[in-house]
């Protein structure tokens, strides 16, 4: 993993953010560079019926290739 942003755009690739806290909607996500993550919700933030929070981040094969997708938790 080589980047993580908060939100959905998969057009551009991300770089950097690793290892610390993204915060998005409804809490905080750490992505470290080995695909590892933890969420930390924040308090009372989500309403009663559920809520979902993206996240965006890139990875680099060996190539140097990179691709992008999202992580919704």
């Amino acid at each position: 993993v080589v980047g993580v942003a908060a939100g959905s755009n998969t057009a551009s690739p991300v770089s950097g953010g690793l290892g610390a806290g993204i915060a998005g909607t409804y809490g905080t996500l750490t992505l470290n560079a080995n695909g590892s993550y933890s969420y930390d919700g924040f308090a009372n933030a989500v309403p009663a019926g559920g809520a979902t929070d993206t996240f965006v981040y890139t990875i680099m094969d060996g190539d140097g290739d990179l691709s992008t997708t999202t992580l919704t938790i």
